[in-house]
Formats: structure tokens, C-alpha cells, sequence
């Protein structure tokens, strides 16, 4: 599906201003330029024009009388429609660079634009002067009528390359969409209808319209080799089919039960509900040859105009990777833009879950931050998984316009992380030891430790010392792997409580607590001694006096005196 950014178009100083009460946007040319029309509350239209992002400028011919209508616009700026002059008389027109030409069926009473083919040739109907109303082609000034024999009135909508002509007549009977190819009028009759009409004929011959039915219900349809295929909004009894494209694209829009109306698009029988956001009614009235869809629709501030330019699309699947995995960046999502324009840029959020990381040349980058990437980064760009699941957003730019977010889901196996094993020791104080000779180390994954963060309570005098220097207490701190030889505890003369945890690169398991305790030698003098030992491994000479000892919960050693 395609996502628009859409431009509103507003009357100048907004809804309202001036009496004007209603505006549409009819036509969108390559440059950008949108035209329409609006409307104010003495019944006066006007045309506009207003380019990508710009003002709106009033446009009326000359000889108008203040009622203009504005059909479309080509690819290359040429605006058409019709519009009425002082004297009542109806009359069609083209503009380009600025000269307004004036389209008059010769000797008519009335003459009204539909359309321009792609090779410029004028479509539409007109009234004669004591005649109904015929059809008409005018190539360059050189007029030719299209009138049904069998009809009162041929009224002409549409004309593709191969000259095949479509539109509503009116006979005894009603009135029917028709064709005319090759001269040969056929009239259309949907099953079901009462009455209808062609809005537009593909490239190939497909005949787009409308058709009511009896019971005054409104569907869409396309009559192809002999069948039909109604088109309708999801529950809907008031389809509206607004333009049909060469390549078989339909645009309209539909009502809902509650009678708010939905934008739609159909391309080959698929059918897209397409509302600019915010706003309770969107019509679609077309699409130009970039895809740029507009229109007009309502929200609670009034009607307003709109163009809405397909940005880049984002594509990606929900992943399922191992522990640690790698992936090139670019092999997770795609992207593509409809204009051709091209992807210029991407910005890409990672939420970091379980230790999961971006990383650009091989240096990770913060998580929870956008992350702006040209293609060129982009293929320097890696991402490694982490522990459970990580969610990932991705945009993309190009140059102009914005993909939405799109997010995917990135499951890795749960990691509970390393576990560092340490053993409660016994020392003598200030005995010295080799860190590594402490604790060890050991992963699920085996993955190799990154970082250790060493802590320890100093109750005495303990300490851990990195190359010498002594280590904060009561603080984290931090080791790699490559320091953790010249890491060493030195012993207090008592008691100590130390803590050990290490990083897998993706995750950090948890603390592992031990302590440590001094092993206590005791020499007894002569009197009578009372000596209560820690929890070392103590050893106590006695005196020559009467000595008592407590032992702890070490091995105790007593080696008696003379008492």
C-alpha cells in the first residue's frame, strides 16, 4: 500500500476567509502546481492555482464573470475548464504561459471542457443554439460533433490514445454510459441499473462509470470485452468514481453508513481506502502521472483542498536470529520510492533491548537516538542481536519526502548472562592475590567476556588495586579483560565483602557475592588471657598464665603454654 504525505491547500487567511465555503483541488502538474476551484457564499467560483507548499492564487479568464471552473491541468501547466461571461454565454478555455484562450463550439450557445487527451486534444459537449446537448472533439480548432443517432443528448467524458470515445447519452429509455469506437456507438446497461454514465476508458479499451439503481443506491463500475464488475466501498450504497487512468488506476471516493465519505483507490480490482488523516469526508477527485493523488476534504475546521504525494516505502519482516548474531543493516528492510526519485537518506531507532547494538564501521552507536544514515553508510552499517526481543523503526527520505515509521521485531534467545564463580577465601592480612585467582568465568553461549566490574566493601582496610593503584570502594568499577591480569586484591586484617560481574557484549550477568576472612595468630602473655578467634584459620599460642580460647568458625590450632 502507498503512503502519502498530504498538503493542504487553504483559501488565503484559512477556511472562510471571504465568504468562501467550499475548495478542491482538480489537477496536479508535473511541477507541482495544483489547481481547483472554490467557491464563495454569493454563489461566485473561481479557479486556482497554488504551488507545492506555496500560496493560493485566484485565477479567473478575463471575460469572466466571476464563475470559473476549472477542469484540470496537463502535465506540462496548461490549465482547462470552462467558465460564464457577463453575458450568461458559457464557453470552454485553455491557459498556458499566462494567454488564455477562449474554446468556442462553433455557432454554440454553451461550450464545456471535459478533458485533454495526451496529445492535446480538447473533449467535452455543448449545446447549440436551438439543439440539446451534443459531444464534441476539437483537435487543434478543428471541430468534430460526436452525437449518438438513437439519443437527444451525447455528453462526452473520456477519450484514450486509441480514440475510443465514452460518456453518458440520453435516450426515451433514460440515461446510459456509452462508447464509440470506431464511429460505432454501443450503450452500457449494469446489471441492476437504472442509470449510468462513463467517467473515463483505460489505455486498453476498459470502460470506467458510475451507475444508480432504483432504489437510488450509487456503484461503481468497469465494463470490460462484454462483462461487468461493480465497484463499492466496503458496505456502501454511494460509490463515486472521479478518474480513471490509462493504466487501469480508479480514484473516487465512497459513503459510509454514518454518511462520513472515504477516499478510495482501485488498481486492478484492488481496492484501497485512502483518507487524509484527521479529516471525517475525503474525495479523491484524481491522480497525475507521478502518482500525486488530490482532492478536498472536511475536518472540524471546514473544507480544505489537498495533494497527496506518495513518499518512499518501507518494507520489513519480523526476525528470528541466534545469540549475537550479525546482520548487514540493509538485509533487514528495504526500500523503495514510486516517484523513481531515489532513497537519499534513512534514519533508523533502535530500542537497545537485551544489549543489542547498531554499528557503523564497526563502532556501535546509542540506542534510543535516531540514527541518520546515507546509502552510503548505510552499507558500512551492521547490527548484532541482543538478548530477547529488540524493536527496530526505520524511515526513509528521498530528498523531498518521508516514509512513515516502519518498525519490525528482532527475537534472539534469552540471555541470563555470564556467570562469574567466586569462593569464599581465607587469608592472612594483607596477603596479596592474583585476580584471576579469585573467580571464573563461563557463558551459555560461550561468548568471551568484554567487560568485568569489580566491587568491594572495604569493612577494613581490603582493596582492590589495578596495577598498583588502588581501586574506589563501594563503587563499580570497571575492568577489560586485557587489565584483568595487572587486577589484584590485597587483604585487610579482618573480614571483607567483595562483588564480581562480567559482560558478554550483550548482556551483564548478575553480581556474585563472596567474603573473605583473616587468618588470626594469637601469642597469650602470662596472665590469664580471654581470647575469642574470628573466622580465619587460627592459630594461638598459649602463656604462662591461665588462657581461655573461643574458637570461630575456622580450623583452630592451640598450642598450650606453661598455665
Amino acid at each position: 500500500m502507498t503512503n502519502y504525505n498530504f498538503y493542504k491547500i487553504d483559501i488565503p487567511g484559512g477556511y472562510g476567509s471571504n465568504g468562501f465555503v467550499y475548495i478542491s483541488v482538480d489537477g496536479v502538474d508535473a511541477s507541482g502546481l495544483a489547481v481547483g476551484n472554490v467557491g464563495d457564499m454569493d454563489g461566485d467560483w473561481h479557479g486556482i492555482t497554488a504551488a507545492h507548499n506555496g500560496s493560493v492564487t485566484l485565477y479567473d479568464p478575463p471575460a469572466s464573470s466571476n464563475q470559473t471552473d476549472v477542469v484540470g491541468v496537463t502535465s506540462s501547466g496548461e490549465l482547462y475548464g470552462d467558465f460564464t461571461d457577463w453575458s450568461n454565454i458559457q464557453h470552454g478555455f485553455i491557459e498556458s504561459g499566462g494567454v488564455t484562450t477562449t474554446i468556442d463550439f462553433p455557432f454554440a450557445a454553451t461550450t464545456v471542457i471535459s478533458g485533454i487527451t495526451a496529445a492535446g486534444e480538447l473533449f467535452g459537449s455543448y449545446v447549440g443554439t436551438f439543439t440539446g446537448v451534443h459531444g464534441f472533439l476539437d483537435d487543434n480548432g478543428s471541430f468534430e460533433t460526436i452525437d449518438d443517432p438513437l439519443a437527444t443528448s451525447t455528453s462526452v467524458f473520456g477519450v484514450n490514445a486509441s480514440g475510443v470515445i465514452v460518456g453518458a447519452i440520453t435516450d426515451a429509455s433514460g440515461t446510459h454510459a456509452f462508447f464509440n469506437n470506431n464511429g460505432t456507438f454501443t450503450a452500457l446497461y449494469p446489471p441492476g441499473s437504472y442509470s449510468s454514465s462513463a467517467v473515463g476508458v483505460t489505455a486498453s479499451g476498459e470502460v470506467v462509470g458510475t451507475y444508480e439503481t432504483s432504489s437510488n443506491a450509487q456503484y461503481g463500475f468497469v465494463y470490460n470485452n462484454g462483462a461487468y464488475t461493480t465497484i463499492a466501498g466496503p458496505g456502501s450504497t454511494y460509490t463515486s468514481i472521479s478518474y480513471v487512468g490509462d493504466n487501469g488506476e480508479i480514484a473516487g471516493y465512497y459513503a459510509q453508513a454514518s454518511g462520513h465519505l472515504d477516499g478510495f483507490l482501485d488498481q486492478g480490482g484492488v481496492f484501497t481506502t485512502v483518507d487524509v488523516p484527521g479529516a471525517t469526508d475525503t474525495e479523491i477527485l484524481g491522480v497525475n502521472a507521478a502518482g500525486e493523488i488530490y482532492g478536498d476534504y472536511n475536518d472540524s475546521t471546514g473544507q480544505h483542498g489537498f495533494v497527496g504525494i506518495p513518499g518512499p516505502q518501507v518494507v520489513a519482516s519480523n526476525v528470528t536470529a541466534t545469540h549475537g548474531e550479525t546482520f548487514a543493516m540493509s538485509s533487514l528492510f528495504s526500500a523503495s520510492d514510486p516517484t523513481g526519485a531515489g532513497i537519499t537518506e534513512y534514519v533508523v531507532y533502535d530500542t537497545g533491548s537485551g544489549g543489542a547494538q547498531i554499528l557503523v564501521n564497526g563502532i556501535a552507536q546509542p540506542s534510543q537516538t535516531d540514527l541518520y544514515l546515507t546509502p552510503a553508510q548505510l552499507a558500512q552499517t551492521t547490527y548484532r542481536s541482543g538478548s530477547g526481543l529488540d524493536v527496530i523503526w526505520v524511515e526513509a527520505s528521498n530528498g523531498s519526502e518521508w516514509s512513515p515509521w516502519t518498525i519490525f521485531q528482532v527475537s534472539a534467545p534469552v540471555d541470563a548472562g555470564p556467570v562469574v564463580t567466586v569462593s569464599n577465601l581465607a587469608w592472612t592480612s594483607g596477603e596479596t592475590f592474583a585476580a584471576t585467582s579469585l573467580f571464573s568465568y563461563s557463558d551459555p553461549f560461550g561468548s568471551p567476556a568484554t567487560e568485568y566490574e569489580v566491587w568491594n566493601a572495604a569493612t577494613n582496610d581490603g582493596e582492590f588495586e589495578l596495577n598498583g593503584t588502588p581501586l574506589p570502594a563501594n563503587q563499580d568499577n570497571t575492568v577489560t579483560p586485557a587489565q584483568l591480569s595487572q587486577l589484584s586484591y590485597v587483604a585487610d586484617s579482618a573480614s571483607d565483602i567483595v562483588w564480581v560481574r562480567a559482560n558478554d557484549g550483550t548482556v551483564w550477568g548478575p553480581w556474585t557475592q563472596a567474603g573473605g576472612n583473616a587468618n588470626d595468630v594469637f601469642y597469650a602473655g602470662s596472665a590469664s588471657d580471654l581470647i575469642e578467634a574470628g573466622n580465619g584459620n587460627d592459630t594461638f599460642y598459649g602463656g604462662s598464665g591461665n588462657s581461655t580460647m573461643y574458637g570461630g568458625t575456622g580450623n583452630d590450632v592451640y598450642v598450650g603454654g606453661s598455665g
